[in-house]
């Protein structure tokens, strides 16, 4: 358990930019493909699944519709996959492009 605390501490304060965000994109597709010997996998499966969350329940911002049986696996990929696919905008805040990402690929129509 102190391990794990040590790992999250160590993510959220790691971050050597000037702006005031805790992870970048580029972070997060380390994460994403990381080692699955290390905490990155881990760590990038629940801060997606944390910010799918987010959206999915807050009403105020535009809503993401995620079919019945869609799994955690399947929106990491679908994040993981954009990360991959646009380099470009991987300095930008890990939130932000989650939010893209996912509204790109399941809207609500």
């Amino acid at each position: 358990m102190s391990m794990l605390l040590i790992g999250v501490c160590y993510v959220s304060f790691s971050t050597s930019t000037s702006q005031a965000q805790f992870k970048n994109g580029n972070r997060l597709y380390e994460d994403c493909t990381g080692d699955v010997r290390t905490m990155g996998p881990g760590i990038c499966m629940g801060y997606i699944a944390g910010m799918a969350d987010d959206i999915l329940f807050d009403e105020s911002r535009e809503q993401i519709c995620l079919r019945a049986g869609i799994t955690v696996k399947q929106v990491v990929d679908v994040v993981t996959n954009w990360l991959a696919a646009h380099p470009e905008d991987r300095d930008m805040p890990a939130s932000s492009l989650v939010r893209f990402a996912l509204r790109k690929a399941f809207p609500c129509k």
